[in-house]
């Protein structure tokens, strides 16, 4: 069952302080005493039973039900990692597997990186038995992974990456590690490629960024924009942010109106830059090329106003994610993949989403967009 609730249908950002309610809070409060109690009383029996030095196990009871802390960056309810969790949900639901799931994510967004190792912390705590997140940084939260893995020996599944930072510290229990989703540069690759075949060299661009790093340098694959003769003219972080990236794309338009492609490196933002395209009247002037290929991006598409969004199917991200769940359960993670990656598709047109989109997508585009794609 889920823990407290999914954001408001506004699909607006939100964070573990404003997305339950008063009596949610309660309800937090009440149930991470008692599992914490639980987990203490566990630990105790356990160190009563095995002692140190012990080489031979005793029968433990198996607590049936699994917890799952979800810790992303930010609660979207339409952004990827709540489509990965729905799509988790959805699958443990239909095989009736007994989970409780705690979502939770820093109040700062991606910047936040000692707000999500906290939580990780607070998850830990109170007994989590696997770990899913998207982190802030995959070289900045490098020590909370050994935290989770080495310390507490509590198996992680990381979204949005398929392998650490090069040169991390190697986990001493990197067999507990699992990898799902895409690599950055597979995304960045594939925006590249469609660039150079939708654009003329010499075309004049614009990247709106995240925060510097791994996703900044793989996602924006510059140096394949210059090797296939684009024109870098400007380039901003906006921190993920989707009021940041409208603001840097206004001040963009005025200080560089010839400018013919922006890119907006993640889905909110690439929204936040049509918006102003848009609020300038230059959507036939410029066009805006989206990465994470969300239920917003998609209906942007269909309307005529965003070019194109490279995307994955988060579903079936979700259901590796609850194969791991049922095997963790089971007692086979080793026979688990260790990395789960979807395959990048871009959308450019209703004819590409109608053909390509996985169907479970349909409800959340709503009917006005439905209509536009002719499935209503």
């Amino acid at each position: 069952m889920r823990y407290g609730r999914w954001p408001d249908d506004s699909g607006q950002r939100t964070n573990q302080r404003d997305y339950a309610s008063k009596e949610d809070e309660d309800m937090r409060t009440s149930m991470k005493v008692t599992v914490l109690v639980v987990v203490v009383l566990s630990v105790l029996a356990a160190q009563m039973a095995f002692g140190r030095g012990q080489t031979e196990p005793v029968d433990v009871e198996v607590v049936d039900e699994v917890l799952i802390a979800g810790i992303p960056t930010y609660l979207d309810r339409f952004d990827s990692f709540l489509l990965y969790s729905r799509g988790m949900e959805d699958r443990l639901e239909a095989l009736g597997v007994p989970y409780r799931y705690v979502l939770r994510a820093p109040s700062g967004g991606f910047s936040d990186h000692t707000g999500q190792r906290a939580i990780f912390e607070d998850m830990l705590v109170i007994g989590s038995n696997i770990i899913m997140t998207l982190p802030t940084s995959i070289e900045v939260q490098h020590a909370a992974f050994e935290m989770i893995v080495d310390e507490y020996e509590t198996p992680l599944v990381i979204t949005d990456y398929l392998e650490f930072a090069e040169g991390a510290r190697p986990l001493g229990n990197e067999d507990l590690v699992r990898f799902a989703s895409y690599r950055h540069s597979d995304m960045g690759k594939a925006v590249a490629d469609y660039v150079a075949q939708n654009y003329p060299a010499g075309t004049r661009m614009a990247m709106i960024h995240g925060i510097p790093g791994v996703i900044t340098s793989e996602r924006a694959a510059e140096e394949l924009h210059l090797a296939n003769g684009m024109e870098i003219i400007y380039r901003h972080f906006a921190n993920f942010d989707r009021e940041m990236a409208y603001r840097a794309t206004q001040d963009l338009l005025v200080a560089r109106p010839d400018v013919e492609v922006i890119l907006g490196m993640n889905s909110t933002m690439a929204i936040g830059v049509v918006r102003a395209v848009e609020e300038a009247d230059m959507l036939d002037q410029v066009d805006v090329i989206g990465f994470g290929g969300v239920v917003e991006e998609l209906a942007s598409v269909a309307q005529g106003k965003m070019k194109a969004t490279a995307g994955r199917n988060h579903f079936i991200i979700g259901e590796y994610m609850a194969d791991l769940v049922v095997a963790y359960r089971e007692g086979r993670w080793e026979e688990t993949e260790k990395t789960f990656a979807a395959p990048i598709t871009i959308y450019d047109s209703k004819e590409s989403i109608v053909r390509d989109l996985d169907e479970r997508y349909y409800p959340m585009l709503g009917d006005e967009v439905l209509g536009l794609l002719g499935l209503k």
